[in-house]
């Protein structure tokens, strides 16, 4: 056994303490060795020299269960043989006696897969199990085995097999077989074997045939269609220079070359994984499961990213990796992932977004000036505030309008649309009071506003807050007083000739600006 030092343990101890159970458990991921712990534990029961911790291998029990013609040693295949008949079978043989062995015993692999009358049919079974009669179930989803049935046997979880324990099994089956080997190529098989031994000793057979026993790194690229450790390494570095067009041409590369950019997927993220394991832990070297020259890779790529970097990198690796399962087109969706990693949004450190939104306030305002030169500019992060405005000073005494400053109504009407803007940007409730109103006449100094009688309500508001209203229109440049009056005719939204827009709030130049400083934030073209 490799790998499961803990279950082995276990068992050894039970058979030295004449204490081995009735039934067992054995639950884990496949390729760990639970089928191969039961048949271990069977000779260790049944040998001639036993029952033994260690099992001789060489009489004629051994033999008989390592070859499967043992008598009193059945397996059973659960995902074929799943019926209650099945089990009904099993129960009646358990009630015999062994015939050459001291114990009988059933291996159910699979065991998850009977039906749920046949577990029912075996519960009664494992309450009152036959003398000398053992029963061991094997599972690689231990959550669907029935609580009733989990409870009246051992459980012992079989572990993914540590990478560099596979590795070392793998260099000593090289080594009986007179196989040459890479080092590297040996990890790369450990790794694929996703902590499976007995996938990692199919691989190795598989691309020993293919090498003519000879192991190497291009074998198992033109075996397997994986992507080498340089081109993950590659793809790191244009990443960490935010290059999107150098990325797309190794994407190309690799799929003109036929790899599989699904595992190629999958190594970047491992990689990903690897480098901010790295900057996080301090270089923690044994949780980097990697030969030495590559964690010496990793470790130099690591001054290149910070930790929120790669963390907003996983997360769209993880998307990309998902949206995979479902969607063939493997291609376009790595390419897409790549250009969200390059795109300068993938900056998502705090202080670079606070630059960021810092510059674009300043340019925005910068340009909210320019289209109306009689207001005043903002620093970046301040709003437009009038006089009163913050404590709602509503007996601010405004100071009459400048004598040459004289506008017409056709004048403002073009204005009106940004003014309002404005207002509301420093006090929404009066913004939401004066935008149905009707622009009557600007004379004097002085703006008449005009309220239908739906609008009574509002009217009496902007009456109270009619200082506040001056103010703010001296912030936008136009210092002008407030007259309200009742109008017969429903008014109609003020509006810019410009836009055309239904509800006037905005001028078109103004919109357009505004849209192209939030496409700008977002990372798009502008």
């Amino acid at each position: 056994m490799y790998g499961q030092p803990h279950a082995v343990r276990v068992l050894q101890n039970a058979i030295k303490g004449e204490r081995v159970a009735h039934a067992y458990l054995f639950a884990g991921p496949r390729g760990t060795g639970k089928t191969s712990a039961a048949r271990i534990l069977a000779k260790a029961l049944n040998c001639k020299k036993g029952p033994a911790p260690d099992p001789c291998n060489q009489c004629e029990i051994c033999l008989r269960i390592t070859s499967g013609t043992g008598l009193d040693v059945t397996e059973i295949d659960a995902a074929s043989n799943r019926g209650i008949d099945e089990i009904r079978a099993l129960r009646e043989n358990a009630r015999f006696a062994p015939s050459e062995c001291r114990y009988k015993l059933y291996i159910i692999d699979e065991v998850h897969m009977l039906t749920p009358e046949a577990f029912n049919a075996l519960l009664k079974t494992l309450e009152e199990p036959p003398a000398q009669t053992l029963f061991i179930l094997a599972t690689t989803e231990a959550g669907k085995v029935p609580h009733t049935i989990a409870s009246r046997c051992q459980r012992l979880d079989f572990r993914r097999i540590p990478i560099n324990e596979i590795v070392a099994r793998l260099r000593e089956i090289a080594a009986e077989e007179g196989i040459e080997c890479e080092e590297d190529a040996l990890g790369m098989v450990a790794r694929k074997a996703d902590g499976s031994l007995r996938d990692a000793v199919s691989l190795l057979d598989q691309v020993t045939s293919f090498g003519q026993n000879r192991v190497d790194i291009e074998g198992l690229n033109l075996l397997l269609g994986l992507a080498e450790n340089v081109a993950v390494t590659e793809f790191m570095d244009v990443i960490a220079e935010k290059k999107p067009s150098h990325a797309l041409e190794l994407i190309n590369r690799l799929y003109g070359e036929g790899k599989d950019l699904q595992s190629f997927l999958r190594a970047v993220t491992e990689h990903v994984r690897d480098i901010l394991v790295v900057i996080t832990c301090n270089g923690a070297r044994h949780l980097v499961e990697k030969p030495e020259a590559a964690f010496l890779q990793i470790s130099a790529q690591a001054t290149k990213f910070k930790a929120a970097e790669l963390m907003h990198a996983l997360k769209i690796l993880q998307e990309a990796g998902q949206e995979m399962r479902w969607n063939p087109q493997h291609r376009i969706i790595l390419e897409m992932a790549v250009l969200a990693l390059t795109h300068p949004a993938a900056d998502v450190s705090l202080p670079a977004l606070k630059q960021r939104v810092s510059e674009l306030e300043r340019r925005l305002n910068a340009a909210l000036q320019g289209l109306h030169p009689g207001g005043q500019a903002q620093e970046p992060g301040e709003k437009p505030q009038a006089p009163g405005a913050s404590g709602r000073d509503r007996g601010a005494v405004q100071e009459p309008p400048p004598k040459s400053f004289s506008p017409t109504l056709a004048e403002f009407e073009t204005a009106w649309p940004t003014v309002l803007m404005e207002i509301k940007e420093a006090d929404m409730p009066l913004g939401t009071y004066v935008k149905d109103c009707l622009l009557v006449n600007v004379e004097d100094g002085l703006l008449t506003l005009g309220f239908p009688p739906d609008r009574s309500a509002h009217k009496e508001r902007v009456l109270q807050m009619k200082d506040l209203l001056s103010s703010l229109l001296g912030n936008a440049g136009w210092p002008l007083g407030v007259r309200c009056v009742n109008v017969e005719a429903p008014p109609a939204p003020a509006q810019s000739p410009d836009t055309g827009s239904e509800d006037g709030e905005e001028s078109l130049q103004e919109a357009e600006l505004k849209e192209a400083f939030v496409r700008e934030f977002n990372g798009e073209v502008v």
